[in-house]
C-alpha cells in the first residue's frame, strides 16, 4: 500500500508558465536518464502537477500560484530502501533543479 508523504516545499519566485513547464520537462528528461530503472514523466492535463512514475515510487511536483510542493508515493519496497540519506539526496536534486530554473 502506497502512502503520500511531502518531501519538499518552496515558495516560488515566479509563476509557472509554458516556458517554465517546458524547461522543467527538459531538465527532468535529462535527470531521469541517470536513474537506474524505468520511469515515465510529464505534466497532468488539467492541473499544474509534474509527475515522475516508476514501479517503486511516484513523485509529484505540485505548483500553486506561489508555492511548489513535492510529494512521493512509495511502495513498501521503496520505503525499505528510502533511507534518510536517500531522501536527503532526492531533496537536493529537486532543490538544484529549482535553483537552476530560478523558481
Amino acid at each position: 500500500m502506497r502512502r503520500r508523504e511531502t518531501l519538499y516545499e518552496r515558495n516560488l519566485k515566479r509563476p509557472l508558465d509554458r516556458s517554465l513547464r517546458d524547461a522543467i520537462n527538459r531538465e527532468a528528461a535529462e535527470r531521469c536518464r541517470h536513474i537506474h530503472f524505468p520511469t515515465e514523466h510529464g505534466w497532468e492535463e488539467k492541473e499544474a502537477v509534474f509527475t515522475i512514475r516508476s514501479s517503486l515510487a511516484t513523485f509529484f511536483a505540485t505548483f500553486s500560484a506561489d508555492k511548489l510542493v513535492v510529494s512521493a508515493e512509495l511502495s513498501l519496497a521503496a520505503r525499505l530502501f528510502a533511507t534518510e540519506h536517500n531522501r536527503k539526496h532526492a531533496v537536493e536534486i529537486i532543490a538544484s533543479i529549482a535553483d537552476q530554473l530560478d523558481l
